[in-house]
């Protein structure tokens, strides 16, 4: 607030603003910030009636609004308490949520395996955010990369440009796996088509080294290529 004041202070001194002015900037400004926090915490308290109804999405609501300070003080232990009633009603986002505080050590003791089995249990049932978690986790934990790559297979095959750069890479990393390098061109160049700078800068890179040979720049041949391998 002093410094809203200070700011209206100089405003006046540059361009003629009076006090009278001045105290109405001032005035319409407080309000508009008291308006904008009674209108969180009215839209939090109506969601925590509906939590408190046992209603999923609003418990998982009232989780994300703790976790975030929207409306109310953060407080990760209530977070965590909102998302836990809502995964027990088999609310996808809350058991994915619910993963991310186990797995950061939020509001609960860091616990690796809890995470992946609430994140894993969110994904079967297609929630897009958890498969992803796990279609990312061969990066940082190599015993889980067998299953991750069939995350990261069925995102790259849905789309997801990023999850097609990765699976290139891992595929330009593993040079013992059969096809590896027309694999790797193919999910370039799947990538750069959903706008992926990165994959633009590989492809290009791979095209100009002579010594990797045996690339083609036509799709027909790469969608081929797709089929011969058996990653279509």
């Amino acid at each position: 607030m002093v410094r809203i004041v200070s700011v209206l202070c100089l405003m006046s001194m540059f361009i003629g603003i009076s006090n009278a002015e001045e105290k109405v900037l001032e005035s319409d400004f407080n309000s508009t910030v008291i308006h904008q926090t009674n209108t969180q915490k009215k839209i939090f308290t109506i969601t925590i009636d509906a939590a408190t109804s046992v209603v999923a999405q609003a418990q998982n609501q009232v989780g994300l609004y703790y976790e975030q300070g929207e409306g109310v003080d953060i407080d990760f232990d209530e977070a965590v308490y909102w998302y836990q009633l809502a995964a027990n009603q088999g609310h996808l986002e809350a058991h994915y949520n619910l993963a991310l505080m186990y797995a950061n050590g939020t509001g609960v003791e860091q616990n690796g395996p809890q995470a992946y089995h609430l994140a894993k249990k969110s994904a079967i049932l297609g929630y897009i955010p958890a498969q992803m978690y796990l279609a990312r986790l061969y990066v940082s934990n190599e015993n889980m990369r067998s299953e991750s790559l069939v995350w990261l297979k069925s995102l790259a095959e849905k789309g997801d440009g990023l999850s097609q750069l990765m699976l290139a890479e891992f595929y330009l990393s593993e040079k013992e796996v059969d096809g590896y390098l027309i694999k790797a061109e193919y999910w370039l160049w799947n990538a750069v088509q959903q706008g992926v700078p990165e994959a633009q800068v590989l492809l290009e890179e791979l095209y100009a080294d002579k010594k990797k040979g045996g690339l083609s720049l036509d799709l027909s041949d790469l969608e081929q290529e797709q089929k011969t391998y058996g990653y279509e």
